[in-house]
């Protein structure tokens, strides 16, 4: 079914593609485009593990060796497609039983053209209608109206919490789309991209079991542990709107970003998953990152003329850095919060990622791990947990204006 889009793709991309394959290195005048790229990136294996093996910072650990080993075109790449027959979950499923498939439950299609408006068309509703993690207790969260609140998973219209309704050899089974946990809803309209911070997946998780606490419980709304070392570290919902604005990916600082890194990091993620038992589209999977990428357009950047602008490079622009208001990682002693997140042996390199700024208003959990519920309590001159001491000298007067600005981050 993919091979004619592969081959229209290929076409598309075909100066890049024989770049790369060293055929006609001669004949590429320019740099390649980032569409270019991302057609070259599906239709080319060794295009992908090299971008793979470019972005990993510490090959040594466990999320970098278990990509090493698998992603090739014999184990992962021979996977089956995921891209089910599916449709979202709406308000009218609550408390109903398990929905019977019909003419309207369709996979998400991939013939569009290889365009920036129509792949970002494309990438937004991969982003809150594909099924991207399959999740069994998730039923407990259907029982009844009131059941989405409980465990912070937002209604806006018909739509519940960015769920999705799959059709799997199985049965029907329940998965999150991106949407899940990576969307707002407020008075002044959706925010998608933007961390929903008061999903509680561990209480998710527990309610499935029939209440019985695990260490789950611990980790509060918001967050999540997604390392399989045996080490209780969650860490804080991402904000997907400023990715691109990222030196790194993940809070650990794991993967070096750009596009081409995005777009292998949110392939693999499918896989793991899904337990290595599928991957998604390549198309899909570059129309997403295409469309991460966009969603830094609509934050705001710094207002150099505010009063507090001065404040703002002497206190936060040594690391978070305009326009982007991200920058270099940071060594765990130097930022000193809590560094399980980034000694985990499954993600660690030893530093932290400075997230961006844009968008932090949005935000209702700050640090790798959470620690903190708000702007106003990080600079809380009286706070002692949580290590992040900038900001914490200022005066009354200086921190409400500085507070003032990175309100106006939206």
């Amino acid at each position: 079914m993919l091979e004619p889009t592969l081959r229209r793709l290929t076409r598309a991309a075909r100066p890049w593609t024989a770049l790369a394959l060293g055929l006609v290195a001669a004949c590429a005048a320019e740099p390649p485009t980032d569409l270019e790229r991302g057609a070259t990136w599906v239709a080319d294996a060794a295009t992908r593990r090299e971008v793979l093996e470019r972005s990993l910072v510490n090959p040594d650990n466990g999320y970098s060796a278990l990509r090493l080993e698998r992603y090739t075109e014999d184990l992962w790449g021979a996977l089956p497609v995921w891209n089910p027959r599916a449709r979202p979950v709406v308000v009218g499923d609550l408390g109903q039983p398990v929905p019977t498939p019909d003419a309207g439950w369709r996979p998400i299609g991939l013939d569009v053209p290889w365009e920036d408006a129509a792949l970002a068309d494309l990438g937004a509703r991969v982003f809150t209608d594909y099924p991207a993690q399959v999740e069994p207790a998730l039923w407990v969260a259907l029982t009844d109206a009131d059941a989405p609140a409980r465990f912070g998973l937002w209604i806006d219209g018909d739509r519940v919490g960015g769920l999705v309704w799959a059709e799997t050899p199985g049965g029907v089974q329940l998965a999150f789309s991106c949407a899940s946990c990576h969307a707002v809803f407020g008075d002044d309209g959706p925010r998608l991209g933007a961390p929903n911070h008061a999903f509680d997946y561990g209480a998710l998780l527990d309610a499935s079991r029939g209440g019985v606490h695990t260490s789950a419980s611990r980790w509060g709304p918001g967050r999540v542990d997604v390392t399989p070392d045996d080490v209780a570290n969650p860490t804080v919902i991402a904000d997907l709107r400023a990715v691109r604005f990222a030196e790194r990916l993940n809070r650990a600082a794991t993967l070096d970003n750009d596009l081409m890194a995005l777009t292998a990091r949110l392939e693999t993620a499918v896989i793991t998953n899904s337990g290595q038992a599928v991957r998604p589209p390549r198309e899909l999977v570059f129309a997403l990152a295409w469309y991460l990428w966009s969603l830094g357009d609509d934050l705001a950047e710094l207002d150099e003329a505010a009063p507090a602008a001065a404040l703002y490079r002497r206190e936060c622009g040594g690391c978070h850095l305009p326009p982007g208001l991200a920058g270099p990682p940071i060594a765990l002693a130097e930022v000193g919060t809590d560094p399980t997140v980034g000694e985990s042996p499954w993600r660690g390199t030893g530093a932290y990622q400075t997230p961006s700024l844009r968008g932090v208003v949005d935000r209702a959990r700050l640090l790798a791990a959470g620690g903190v519920d708000s702007l106003e309590a990080l600079l809380d001159p009286q706070r002692t947990e949580g290590g992040h001491r900038y900001g914490q000298t200022l005066d009354d007067a200086e921190r409400e204006l500085l507070l003032a600005l990175l309100r106006g981050l939206r």
